[in-house]
């Protein structure tokens, strides 16, 4: 569980996001790279909004596997890790041909994401509510980002046809 929580911390997360970000350069996807350089980001510095909002207490343990000074609502590695999972899922559904990879990248999206949030909770670093805010606060913010530049990219396009 340790390692699965310090494989999407901050810094973890941040090179595996430049790496899917040159990924995404490498294959001639700029609208993809646009929303991992947003997206990520983007939902990180929102996650700290959050946390700063609610100011939520850490749960409190007599002997806890981690001691964290920082406020719990909602998870920062649940948070990155829906993120980083889901942008990469949706890449995969709007590219691949096929369904059963489709499925596979959701399936294996929904896993990760799932076993991040258990590491945080098993840790006890957080509540199932954190980790559960966390989830619903990336995916309305993965949303956000995927229409945004999904339409910029749309109306690049129809501009370039008139």
């Amino acid at each position: 569980m340790f390692g699965i929580t310090h494989l999407h911390g901050i810094p973890a997360m941040c090179v595996l996001s430049a790496l899917l970000g040159l990924w995404f350069w490498r294959r001639h996807a700029p609208y993809w790279l646009l929303a991992t350089a947003i997206c990520v980001p983007g939902g990180m510095l929102l996650n700290v909004l959050l946390k700063h909002v609610y100011q939520r207490a850490r749960p409190a343990f007599d002997e806890p596997f981690v001691t964290l000074a920082t406020y719990s609502f909602p998870s920062g590695h649940t948070a990155a890790a829906t993120l980083f999972y889901g942008l990469l899922a949706s890449y995969v559904v709007t590219t691949s041909p096929r369904w059963r990879v489709r499925v596979a990248a959701l399936a294996g999206a929904a896993a990760m994401v799932a076993l991040v949030a258990l590491s945080r909770v098993y840790l006890g670093a957080h509540f199932v509510s954190d980790v559960l805010a966390a989830m619903a606060e990336s995916l309305a913010w993965l949303a956000v980002c995927i229409t945004s530049v999904s339409t910029l990219r749309r109306r690049r396009a129809a501009r370039k046809d008139q």
